[in-house]
């Protein structure tokens, strides 16, 4: 573990992005670093970690959505995010993490998991909207 010690992560991206030319141009930059902890963590991957946070608000939006068409109240609409989440952290697991998410995510299977506040928001703001379009006049 990193107890006691400062992790500094260089998030600028490398002279050449696909490394798979760098054995044939032995001048290509590779992102390294003196600190072990530093070196496991490759700046590519990190921004490429955004896309995990946008499946998690577009599966949001959409559990959002559901539980407003299906006129959905109380602990039942909540119960449907909670599906949803759990739902896409699995797809997640499974098949982009290959079974191991403590090698791709720093957290772990517990950032995986993590909603985050602002997709529990997001829920509940297309959870009304959708509930308010469709139900109107019920």
């Amino acid at each position: 573990m990193l107890s006691g010690k400062t992790l500094k992560i260089n998030l600028s991206l490398p002279a050449c992005v696909n490394h798979n030319h760098c054995v044939e141009q032995p001048n290509c930059q590779m992102a390294t670093s003196s600190d072990p902890a530093a070196q496991l963590v490759f700046a590519p991957n990190v921004l490429h970690n955004q896309s995990l946070t946008s499946v998690k608000f577009l599966s949001s939006c959409f559990a959002g959505a559901v539980a407003g068409i299906l006129g959905l109240e109380n602990w039942l609409g909540f119960a449907l995010f909670a599906a949803s989440v759990l739902s896409t952290s699995f797809v997640i697991y499974v098949i982009n993490c290959k079974g191991n998410p403590s090698k791709y995510l720093p957290g772990g299977p517990g950032e995986l998991v993590n909603p985050g506040q602002d997709n529990i928001f997001t829920f509940i703001l297309v959870w009304t909207l959708f509930y308010g379009i469709v139900h109107v006049y019920d």
